[in-house]
């Protein structure tokens, strides 16, 4: 037992307060000797010194005796020394809380009795003979104890370690908007500490946070948020360092969970733990958005901003990031990160502005909704005033790149805003054109489209859609696929990025493919490979049989890829393969957009070519050349 704890430790107090002491100790009756002890200490805390204020420490401690704590058939009972006992343990509690400079090593002697009172008055909070008043302040009293000790190094080992601790951390995480100043302040500091240094990441950890929030990821996702809320609200100056302090805490506690410790870019790329996944459906890139612009123009706001960038990237390009990214454009999203790139010490966030340039925005730029949003916002911020305003730092280049890839993707849904769709029958015997509202489609695979029921009838008696039809879902686009829903405008959009993609680069992609050909003759299929997820773009011609594109599509979709292979081999060249790569969270998605001839003479066409045959001496197009390519630009993407 730690000497301050110890009985002969009163002598450091006035005599008068000693023999109260000493009674309070002996009396087990009542709470009254308890509860003047502690409003002495709390009426005099001005004029007592520390040693003195420490001097109290064994009535509190032989009032929080474990031994006293009642027994399930006394606390039903509800007798009068139950209650005294009872209220003597929430006095002593309280008093402790007031005790702000304890010698850590009486940590080691304290922390045993706090922990059970503690966890039998949270335990049987509902069943207890008189209520706990002020629960957000008994909790607050929990952490600002707890807190002096996060420095003791054996005393912190003992409280890290006790089962449960982690479950009533986050019982007090959950009242935080209860508690008010100033009590808030130490809660906040202490919590942040507690969060980042108590290993959310191990298995056992992270199922005790979970149990106190509530039971569910989904509920530590919403405490997570919510901390994240409340450091926003708060605009002291005097709180700058504390503020950006609690970001990088919480930062550090998803950054945990999510098995990653360190402040850098490799956390982007690692798999996305169920706290990341719920943190995004829960809204919170919209939340730290917010939190962003509430800190600019704070002190020292870029401090507390720098954490919040990387979290929201993170948060971008989770597998379900980018569907949050069209609400965060139309709350001005793109605006915040260029003021950010203009505050007081912003040399600290620009290269990770231009990371959510490059990489956070651009790689959602693949849907349509989140186009129209981009849409609206160059137009609100002027991309010519915020080149000239980037001009000389840093971040001109990402910013000039991120401004031309914008506006190339805006320049897409432009051209195919007032166009309705063109589809081909996937009836290959048949290559009727026609728009996609007057065709059906079926209704297993959601995914080939016909011009009438009997081509339909066909390809499923005939063309080996009934053997494949529940295969389909992975490569091909339609809006229940497993992992990744695309709806109707995406869909349509899709290919009308992919078709303006290869009619820009037609003599790349003919260049490719005659070359291919020329080098693998006996190929009947070829797959044309445009990766669209982030610029620039690249477009690669692969074997639809022996590549490592081939075995990766395989490896996705098994039966899907071999179908689609199957259909373009029996075209005799009239159907295509356009593989389309766009960006999925930390992962690449395949989309196989069939481009479709309504003949096979373009095929025939590079299969007898040669690469002597495409440029004249002088560097110029060959007229056979150019009659190629502009029969490769009759096709379309089906």
């Amino acid at each position: 037992m730690h000497p301050a704890v110890q009985l002969r430790a009163l002598k450091g107090l006035p005599l008068s307060v000693r023999r109260l002491g000493l009674a309070a100790c002996e009396d087990h009756l009542t709470c009254r000797l308890v509860e003047r002890v502690r409003d002495y200490l709390v009426d005099h805390q001005r004029e007592l010194l520390e040693q003195q204020k420490n001097a109290f420490l064994p009535v509190f401690f032989h009032n929080l005796d474990p031994e006293m704590i009642p027994s399930s058939t006394a606390l039903e009972a509800a007798n009068w020394p139950t209650r005294h006992t009872i209220l003597r343990a929430l006095i002593s509690l309280d008093a402790l809380s007031n005790l702000r400079r304890l010698p850590g090593s009486v940590g080691i002697s304290l922390w045993p009795r706090v922990w059970h009172w503690t966890l039998f008055i949270i335990t049987y909070r509902n069943n207890l003979p008189d209520p706990v008043p002020y629960w957000s302040i008994f909790n607050a009293n929990f952490i600002t104890f707890t807190s002096q000790f996060h420095f003791d190094p054996d005393t912190w080992a003992l409280i890290s370690s006790t089962p449960g601790f982690r479950t009533v951390i986050s019982g007090v995480w959950r009242v935080m908007p209860d508690i008010e100043e100033p009590f808030r302040e130490f809660v906040f500091g202490a919590l942040g500490r507690f969060i980042s240094d108590l290993e959310a990441g191990q298995s056992a950890s992270l199922e005790e946070f979970i149990e106190g929030a509530g039971g569910s990821v989904h509920a530590l996702a919403q405490l997570v948020l919510q901390y994240m809320r409340l450091v926003g609200q708060r605009e002291s100056p005097l709180l700058a360092d504390s503020r950006a302090a609690d970001i990088s805490a919480l930062v550090s506690f998803v950054r945990q969970v999510d098995q990653h410790h360190e402040d850098d870019e490799e956390w982007l790329y690692l798999p996305f733990s169920s706290l990341s996944t719920a943190l995004v459906v829960s809204h919170g890139i919209e939340m730290v958005h917010i939190t962003i612009t509430k800190l600019i123009g704070t002190v020292d706001a870029a401090m507390g901003i720098r954490p919040c960038l990387m979290f929201l990237l993170r948060m971008l390009i989770s597998p379900h990031g980018f569907r949050s990214l069209a609400q965060a454009l139309r709350k001005g999203f793109l605006q915040t990160l260029i003021t950010c790139a203009t505050i007081e010490s912003a040399d600290l966030l620009l290269h990770r502005i231009g990371l959510l340039f490059r990489v956070g925005i651009s790689m959602g730029l693949a849907f349509h909704d989140n186009v129209v949003e981009l849409e609206n916002s160059l137009l609100e911020i002027n991309p010519a005033a915020v080149s000239e305003s980037l001009e000389n730092t840093p971040l001109s280049g990402d910013w000039q790149a991120f401004s031309t890839f914008a506006q190339d993707r805006v320049s897409v849904l432009k051209s195919e805003e007032h166009k309705a769709p063109s589809r081909m029958c996937d009836n290959l015997q048949c290559g009727y054109i026609g728009m996609k509202a007057s065709f059906k489609r079926c209704s297993g695979c959601r995914s080939l489209y016909y011009c009438s029921s009997a081509c339909q009838k066909v390809d499923w008696a005939m063309g080996g859609h009934r053997a494949a039809c529940s295969s389909y879902g992975t490569l091909t686009l339609h809006e229940t696929s497993a992992d990744f829903s695309v709806g109707v405008r995406d869909r349509d959009f899709l290919r009308a990025l992919v078709h303006r993609e290869y009619k820009m680069h037609i003599e790349t992609v003919c260049a490719g493919q005659i070359k291919f050909l020329a080098s693998s003759p006996e190929s009947s299929v070829l797959l044309t490979f445009f990766d669209c997820g982030t610029p620039p773009l690249k477009i690669e011609v692969h074997s639809a049989h022996q590549s490592s594109l081939q075995r990766e599509l395989v490896k996705l979709s098994g039966d899907e890829y071999l179908d689609l292979l199957a259909r373009a081999q029996t075209s005799k060249g009239s159907m295509h393969l356009h593989v389309l790569r766009i960006v999925q969270g930390a992962k690449f998605r395949h989309l196989v957009i069939p481009l479709r001839f309504v003949d096979s003479e373009l095929w025939d066409a590079m299969g007898s070519f040669s690469v002597d045959d495409m440029y004249d001496d002088e560097g110029r197009q060959t007229e056979a050349y150019s009659l190629l390519l502009d029969k490769a630009l009759t096709a379309i993407h089906s």
